[in-house]
């Protein structure tokens, strides 16, 4: 019994030492504050956010998100395409860094590609890798991750006023975009990217590439070429043969016929807007188009020479393609340019 006791005693005494010693240790060692350590303790406005840490703002803000992924198979290589969006309209991220990570059906990385970008406040926008050393038979999946967001209020980061115009896809041994960009904005620009997507008769992305404006002065335009890889060809339209057209048409005019003409101008690459039915300047600048290619009276007017000349192309016999030829041809009507310039 005494022996308990002294267990007893004994083990209550070493308790009490440890307590009295853990407290002197705080004391003595209690660590700084800082913003991460999960507690409103050096005057923040609110836990880790605020007065000396990042601003409460910047840090509820909506992450960067990534929407879609894509891998594009080029010969014996790659090439990728991220589309990121930014959900706070009112912020931009004036710069950030990244890391694309191709990966094999086990998980393992293939490859990392390492780079840093920037976003607008609200905006949608594709990071593209043209052409990465990967066959696209290994690569399973794709992982991104986004660092070190440097965020500004959107009115001190706005994106610029630049216009992308006259967008045209042709075959200059290998897919060629050709297109006109107009700085409308009162600042000049320098290092400007250019970025290219093309699509076949899907909708399906199938080639990414891009090119660099060394300077882009305020109130100029430039044109400019963007390079594909040359395994990709231009889709060669098949028109229903069953179109046939009765009439004259004159801009101003609306109905099916009218229809029908954008439509075929759209297979021909050379009309790139809705379809609808109304003889508007866009499609009197195709057709004017559509003349000057096939060495017609270039009136913009829907003549009887061109009557005659469309009725006979939808008429003539035409090659079906197949499947795997659609797929991997690109449909000049879908192409889409951006300018990428930081301020």
């Amino acid at each position: 019994m005494r022996l308990l006791k002294q267990i007893l005693y004994g083990g209550l005494f070493l308790i009490i030492l440890a307590l009295i010693i853990w407290w002197l240790v705080g004391l003595v060692y209690t660590p700084n504050p800082t913003c991460f350590d999960n507690s409103k303790n050096q005057g923040e406005e609110g836990v880790d956010c605020g007065g000396p840490c990042l601003s409460c703002t910047i840090k509820t803000l909506t992450p960067i998100a990534i929407q879609n992924k894509y891998v594009i198979p080029v010969g014996n290589e790659v090439g990728i395409v991220v589309e990121l969006v930014n959900k706070n309209i009112g912020w931009a991220a004036k710069s950030f860094d990244y890391t694309i990570t191709l990966k094999d059906q086990f998980g393992a990385s293939l490859q990392a590609i390492s780079g840093s970008s920037f976003v607008y406040g609200g905006e949608l926008k594709d990071v593209v890798v043209p052409l990465v050393s990967v066959h696209s038979t290994t690569v399973a999946s794709v992982d991104m991750s986004i660092q070190n967001p440097q965020w500004v209020t959107s009115d001190s980061f706005s994106k610029p006023a630049i216009e992308v115009q006259d967008t045209g896809t042709l075959y200059d041994q290998g897919i060629v975009v050709q297109a006109k960009i107009n700085n409308k904005d009162a600042q000049s620009f320098i290092n400007a990217q250019v970025l290219a997507l093309v699509f076949n008769r899907a909708g399906a992305l199938i080639g990414a590439s891009k090119t660099r404006v060394d300077s882009l002065p305020t109130s100029e335009s430039k044109q400019v070429r963007v390079i594909f890889s040359k395994d990709l060809s231009l889709y060669q339209p098949i028109i229903a043969p069953n179109v046939s057209f009765s009439h004259i048409l004159n801009p101003g005019d609306t109905g099916d016929e009218v229809k029908n003409l954008q439509n075929v101008l759209a297979e021909q690459g050379l009309y790139t807007g809705t379809i609808t039915g109304f003889f508007d300047d866009a499609t009197q600048k195709a057709l004017s188009a559509f003349q000057e290619k096939n060495k017609l009276q270039t009136t913009g007017i829907f003549t009887e020479e061109t009557r005659i000349f469309v009725n006979n192309l939808l008429t003539s016999e035409t090659p079906q393609q197949n499947t795997q030829v659609k797929d991997t041809s690109v449909d000049a009507s879908r192409t889409k340019v951006f300018v990428e310039a930081s301020r």
